[in-house]
């Protein structure tokens, strides 16, 4: 499934968000920690700042039920969030179909 057809704009901006992050981190880290995102509090202060901490918690469970995150609840508030191989995926293949599109654009222009 491609990462767009499924979500809302806010989960997209999320993911997409997130996923750059763990790229940024990468290099100098395992996948494993690069990939660690804390809780709803830590999401909200890097990445939805006018979000309340529920609403974050809300998001972060409806990306879970469609496999995109991988998290726990603990008290209404979801805790040890990080992105799942179907997220990483999705947005390898989301950055291969821009990559062809911009060399098939550059080709007409020739």
């Amino acid at each position: 499934v491609y990462i767009v057809e499924d979500l809302t704009r806010e989960q997209r901006e999320l993911l997409t968000a997130m996923y750059r992050d763990y790229m940024d981190r990468q290099p100098g880290l395992p996948a494993d920690k690069a990939n660690t995102f804390g809780d709803c509090h830590s999401l909200r202060n890097d990445y939805l700042p006018g979000y309340s901490h529920y609403k974050v918690t809300d998001i972060c469970l409806k990306l879970k039920q469609k496999g995109y995150i991988s998290c726990s609840e603990e008290e209404g508030l979801t805790k040890k969030i990080s992105i799942t191989a179907k997220t990483i995926a999705a947005m390898e293949h989301k950055g291969k179909v821009n990559l062809k599109e911009t060399a098939s654009l550059m080709s007409l222009l020739k």
